[in-house]
């Protein structure tokens, strides 16, 4: 089931921001959350969600309003070269030290609003898991994997952590390099399992108020994917991102 933020931003976007012309305003928190009958804390989620969408830009002292081509982002470089695609590795190493970090602040942080939604999604990835592994399920178990990962993040309330933890968990890119890697990547059943149970121990720590131990559980938790995956790779004598593996990434951040 979708969270009721996401349910009211697909409504907003179709009731709302079809309406608007690039610029103009959004109707207030207040007048939203009269409209749809909604509390306002869903109304503000609903609203950061549109922002990660980039549907919506909000500019202090005139609310929300419509984006348009002008309030894209910049497109993101690797060094000098603007063209330069990010290999899978170097996601996962900046994934490694990103979201240990998010973790460690939302078991600082988090509401009790933000725990139940993070409960309740985890609880979702366990009824998927209950049943045979056909590919629409794989596909629901990862989406829902994923969001895990960024309600953690929007736990912080930070919303450059917000974005960039977005941006980490959602980009893939094109190369026969992320070919490979999308082909080995934890589709067996096990590692599924596993992947679980690690998400249960972060959550705890983070319920917990153990910052420490939440940043550790999540350092744990993706030290262990990456060195599946290089071990795989090894094993076919394929290296993607070969420095990386000079490096070792299992030092105390």
């Amino acid at each position: 089931m979708q969270r009721p933020s996401r349910m009211l931003a697909d409504r907003i976007r179709g009731d709302v921001l079809s309406r608007l012309n690039p610029g103009e305003r959004l109707p207030t928190e207040r007048e939203l959350a009269a409209r749809y009958g909604v509390g306002r804390t869903i109304v503000r989620e609903a609203v950061l969600i549109l922002e990660l969408l980039e549907l919506v830009v909000t500019r202090h002292g005139s609310g929300s309003v419509l984006a348009s081509a002008g309030d894209a982002p910049a497109p993101m470089t690797h060094g000098p070269n603007a063209s330069a695609t990010i290999g899978p590795f170097e996601l996962i190493q900046a994934r490694l030290t990103l979201e240990s970090a998010v973790a460690g602040l939302a078991a600082k942080v988090a509401t009790a609003t933000d725990l139940r939604r993070v409960k309740s999604t985890l609880e979702e990835h366990v009824v998927l898991l209950e049943h045979p592994l056909t590919d629409s399920r794989f596909r629901k178990i990862m989406t829902v994997d994923s969001r895990f990962h960024l309600e953690i993040a929007e736990a912080t309330h930070n919303l450059a952590l917000i974005q960039t933890v977005d941006f980490v968990r959602n980009y893939v890119g094109t190369t026969p390099e992320w070919k490979i890697f999308l082909d080995v990547y934890e589709r067996d059943r096990d590692q599924l399992d596993l992947a679980l149970a690690e998400h249960r121990v972060i959550f705890d720590r983070i319920f917990e108020r153990d910052a420490g131990g939440a940043q550790k559980a999540m350092r744990d938790h993706i030290f262990r994917k990456w060195g599946g995956l290089r071990d795989e790779l090894v094993q076919r004598k394929l290296l993607l991102d070969t420095k990386l593996f000079a490096i070792d990434l299992d030092l105390d951040l």
